[in-house]
């Protein structure tokens, strides 16, 4: 059991330190500890860990599977927040932003730095690789808790007052692994915006093209159509990966006049290059085009500053 609740509380203040300074390739493990009052709380962050054991040497902990701590392809955030209770600080565990959000409306506040950040996880099941983390609560009034695995689920489910939600909130990695090295690997988008004229010409017939620095100017007489405030033309852009192994489909955010649009890249087995061709509906005058590669930056790449296009559009 944790000696004394306060050193439970005082290690909060340890895991301030950001997880992201933390750079290693591999999963760490998940550790769940237990103070005195039967509160929960779950550390990742290896050096977070040690001093959590050393402050409360008697503490009740268990690797409850492994988890990131830095982001890689496939996973989410796990948050946590805290908020003072009768028997000291209760913890909570969410992966759904809004949740946190409605939480910390109710007077929970994060954990730690970057915005309560515990680890990484995944929404989808891996067969023979992950494991389920359910949520449930014991008792009416009681703060929800997670159970790991069907063995965790088996046994606590027999319990008197548990009521566990039907699915998997989020899934963790049943055994330690090695994230695959992405080495080199990065996406560009080629820093050009393409007119493609009115009619149906292929991708690789531009008539011209602007670099962000200039504006792009189109005449109305060069839309496919008009309508009230606005034209519609068929604009294009470049998106090029440094490796060509395997298929890829990466999302791309187009953003004008506050009308969001998201389209998406697909690379086959040995492309390098896609040239993307849309019909966009842009405002009569100035607006802005904003264009973004990977907007929410799932795939590990040497350089994240080359995958957005901002550019100055005038249509008269």
């Amino acid at each position: 059991m944790l000696r004394k609740t306060s050193l439970f509380c005082g290690c909060l203040l340890l895991l301030a330190i950001s997880v992201y300074s933390f750079d290693a390739p591999n999963t760490a493990p998940l550790y769940r500890f237990v103070d005195d009052n039967g509160n929960e709380m779950y550390v990742a962050n290896p050096t977070k860990v040690t001093n959590l054991k050393k402050a409360n040497p008697n503490a009740i902990s268990k690797v409850v599977g492994y988890v990131y701590l830095k982001k890689v392809a496939g996973t989410i955030p796990l948050f946590g927040l805290s908020k003072e209770g009768k028997n000291g600080l209760r913890f909570i565990y969410l992966v759904n932003i809004n949740e946190v959000l409605k939480k910390q409306n109710e007077g929970w506040t994060p954990i730690q730095e970057n915005k309560g950040v515990i680890c990484y996880v995944r929404m989808s099941h891996i067969s023979k690789t992950t494991i389920g983390a359910w949520r449930f609560t014991q008792n009416a009034g009681s703060d929800p808790r997670w159970r790991f695995g069907f063995d965790e689920y088996d046994q606590w489910k027999k319990l008197q007052g548990v009521k566990f939600e039907t699915d998997a909130g989020f899934y963790i990695w049943e055994n330690p692994i090695e994230t695959a090295k992405t080495t080199g690997f990065d996406l560009r988008l080629v820093q050009e915006i393409y007119y493609f004229g009115n009619g149906d010409k292929p991708a690789e017939k531009s008539e011209f093209y602007v670099i962000p620095k200039n504006t792009l100017s189109l005449n109305q007489s060069q839309a496919r159509a008009c309508r009230t405030g606005r034209c519609n033309f068929n604009l294009g852009f470049q998106i090029i990966r440094s490796n060509s192994k395997g298929e890829l489909k990466v999302p791309v955010k187009i953003i004008n006049n506050g009308v969001t649009r998201t389209s998406f890249a697909s690379f086959s087995n040995g492309e390098t290059t896609q040239t993307i061709k849309l019909s966009l509906d842009i405002p009569i005058g100035s607006s802005t085009l904003f264009i973004s590669v990977d907007p929410d930056s799932k795939l590990e790449e040497t350089d994240e500053t080359n995958n957005i296009i901002t550019m100055q559009v005038k249509v008269q």
